[in-house]
């Protein structure tokens, strides 16, 4: 299986960057293996203890198997739980979802599940891929853009859509895009941040101080915003701040 695996990343790698990685076809693999289309096509998922939908099985990740599961998820003919479930037992190392992919679909949280391999992919695709999804009309798929971005390196054109996603109408996407930029040391970015301290959202500014933390913010200034939130009842924040407070200089 592994030998298999690794042939299938050698061709991607002869065909470029952005080339999608290959897998044998559905109809070849229905043709040579009856037994296995058939198991594929009738196999039910069961929930996991978070009660979502999931489909055990190491024998999943034969690149066989995999062609079929790709093939069912493009078929349509699951609910949405059932596809997120299918987009999770796909290899997104052997299939890279495009956003041509990922716009077809009207489920916003299947949408942003196939988001997914961009996290481990460093290469302009993955980051051209973000950079539309940091757009998306749903605030589920911004989120997790946002969340996504921060395992990016550094780059001009993520950063201008995570400063932009500070002003999100969505909390959680404002929370995950100042996240990001703490985790990304992205500079000259501290005057943006320190607005977020007031943010209505207790998440958002306890994610603001920890990325202002990660940023080095430790001028003089930022004490008359950290010394109220001292009194947060909120632990994590109130606390954040305390150590920040006590750090400086």
């Amino acid at each position: 299986m592994i030998a298999k695996k690794l042939l299938l990343l050698g061709l991607l790698a002869q065909q470029g960057a952005w080339a999608n990685p290959v897998l044998p076809s559905a109809e070849s693999v229905r043709a040579n293996n009856p037994e296995l289309a058939a198991n594929i096509d009738s196999m039910t998922p069961i929930r996991n203890r978070a009660g979502m939908w999931f489909f055990p099985g190491s024998h999943l990740a034969d690149p066989s198997t995999q062609a079929l599961l790709l093939e069912r998820f493009h078929k349509r003919t699951d609910s949405d739980e059932i596809r997120r479930a299918l987009v999770h037992r796909i290899d997104q190392e052997l299939h890279h979802f495009s956003w041509g992919e990922i716009q077809s679909e009207s489920h916003p949280e299947l949408r942003a599940s196939m988001l997914h391999w961009t996290k481990r992919e460093h290469g302009p695709r993955a980051a051209e891929l973000l950079r539309h999804a940091l757009e998306d009309p749903s605030p589920i798929v911004r989120r997790e853009a946002a969340r996504l971005v921060g395992y990016k390196p550094l780059s001009a054109t993520l950063t201008e859509g995570l400063i932009h996603a500070l002003e999100d109408l969505s909390s959680e996407t404002r929370a995950m895009a100042v996240r990001s930029l703490g985790w990304q040391k992205t500079p000259d970015v501290v005057h943006l941040v320190l607005p977020l301290l007031g943010d209505a959202d207790p998440d958002v500014v306890y994610r603001s101080l920890t990325a202002l933390d990660n940023l080095g913010a430790t001028s003089p200034s930022i004490v008359p915003l950290l010394e109220p939130l001292q009194n947060s009842l909120d632990e994590r924040i109130s606390q954040q701040a305390r150590r920040m407070l006590q750090a400086l200089p």
